[in-house]
């Protein structure tokens, strides 16, 4: 977060930058540096005739490394404005110094690298495909404390590289709330974004992006992944959407760190996607599907907390995923497995789930292995077409008897009886200290 006081007089302007949180890239982009201008300032609306109308009249006038104020007073300014200077925009109050853009296009363009705009409300793009009320085609910019709504998109950030987007709060917009293509190591954080049908779109070439600390709700999907890579997600509160998280096409993205998905149909959901990391303690739960993987392959599950949900964790038609380290808790199916092959279960702590802690359905070569089961309804079962060749290994059971194997029943389809059995051969006589 920055603090920032904004200090006026006829020739100068202060902007106290107290703290930053988040040492980036070269240096060039802490905003204590970089975003203050010690050359000249110009003064848009407010009460005295020598300033400018317009904002796109300040901007023509303004120099590489000037600061661009505009009073509130002269509100809303109605322009579609394009900035292609390296300048400093800073509004005087979010709520009210307000850039409309009357339906005509993209209320506000930025290409040039370098630029700062705080303290905007931000609205009335036109409704066409591409428009948006903000779009970004440059390099290192910072934008903070803006009101981003009811646009076509709220941002897009296309071809764009090393910028900063935080403390926005981007609402009622028609498509995506924040559009991302083709850029890089770019900083969302500390958003709040709400009814959009997408909140953050990290769509094709979208690469080693952090997406971090933000609030989400009342969307389609939260987040949303498509064709892109090496991506960061973690600290976000996702809730009321239809899919928090959703991955398609999307490969080697990480998932992490105490994010909060909470109250959706769908909790994250990876489709023909592979290696990616779901982990370190995010917290999924009152969900009516917490961790879907569908035709997807090498991706982890580990170290989360996946709780009353309908189902905690589904797989379907995947192979050689590994789902390990998790509390999988009170949920109605812990794990569910169907059409699936080569894949991995253990070290899961699966407690107190209301119809069955695990359930394998026509699913071969699945190893489960060195798990806790307690206080389930059904410890685990399946339903194989034959040979299954699943493979049960030193999990604690405990309903298991202490002697001898460990029975888990299950049925053959086509097969005339009422159970078949898997065996545990040498389940564990002890809890694991997971």
């Amino acid at each position: 977060m920055i603090n920032s006081t904004v200090v006026l007089s006829d020739n100068a302007i202060l902007l106290d930058l107290t703290h930053y949180r988040h040492n980036l890239i070269e240096g060039s982009m802490d905003p204590s540096k970089t975003r203050i201008s010690s050359n000249n300032i110009l003064y848009v609306g407010g009460y005295n005739s020598n300033n400018y109308s317009t904002i796109q009249k300040a901007i023509k006038d303004a120099q590489k490394g000037d600061t661009i104020f505009v009073y509130e007073y002269s509100s809303p300014y109605n322009e579609n404005i394009v900035i292609d200077k390296s300048v400093v925009l800073i509004g005087e109050n979010t709520e009210t110094t307000i850039i409309d853009g009357q339906y005509q296009s993209s209320t506000v363009i930025v290409s040039a690298d370098n630029i700062t705009i705080k303290n905007f409300t931000i609205q009335n793009s036109a409704h066409n495909q591409n428009d948006a009320g903000l779009i970004i085609n440059s390099d290192g910019n910072l934008v903070q404390n803006v009101i981003l709504i009811n646009n076509e998109h709220g941002v897009r950030f296309e071809y764009s590289r090393n910028s900063i987007f935080l403390e926005n709060k981007i609402e009622n917009n028609n498509q995506n709330s924040i559009f991302i293509s083709e850029s890089s190591n770019l900083y969302i954080y500390e958003n709040t974004i709400k009814n959009s049908n997408t909140g953050i779109d990290i769509n094709k070439g979208a690469t080693y992006n952090e997406i971090y600390a933000n609030s989400i709700q009342n969307m389609e999907k939260g987040i949303f992944l498509f064709s892109s890579s090496h991506n960061s997600i973690y600290w976000n509160i996702i809730s009321n959407s239809v899919y928090a998280i959703y991955l398609d096409e999307a490969n080697e993205n990480e998932i992490y760190n105490e994010n909060v998905i909470s109250d959706n149909m769908n909790g994250i959901f990876l489709v023909n996607s592979f290696s990616n990391k779901i982990y370190d303690e995010n917290l999924i739960k009152d969900n009516e599907f917490g961790v879907i993987i569908e035709s997807s392959f090498n991706n982890d599950v580990n170290e989360n907390i996946i709780r009353n949900n309908d189902y905690g964790v589904l797989l379907n038609k995947s192979f050689q995923n590994d789902i390990y380290w998790n509390q999988i808790t009170e949920n109605h199916k812990g794990i569910y497995i169907q059409y699936s092959y080569q894949n991995e279960i253990y070290l899961n702590n699966i407690i107190n789930n209301y119809q069955t802690g695990l359930f394998i359905e026509l699913s071969t070569f699945t190893k489960i292995f060195y798990n806790n089961f307690i206080e389930n309804y059904i410890s685990a079962s399946f339903i194989i077409d034959f040979l299954s060749f699943n493979m049960w290994k030193k999990n604690y059971w405990d309903d298991w008897s202490g002697n001898g194997v460990y029975r888990i029943p299950g049925n053959i389809i086509d097969f005339d009886t009422d159970v078949w059995y898997n065996y545990d051969f040498k389940p564990k006589d002890s809890l694991y200290d997971l």
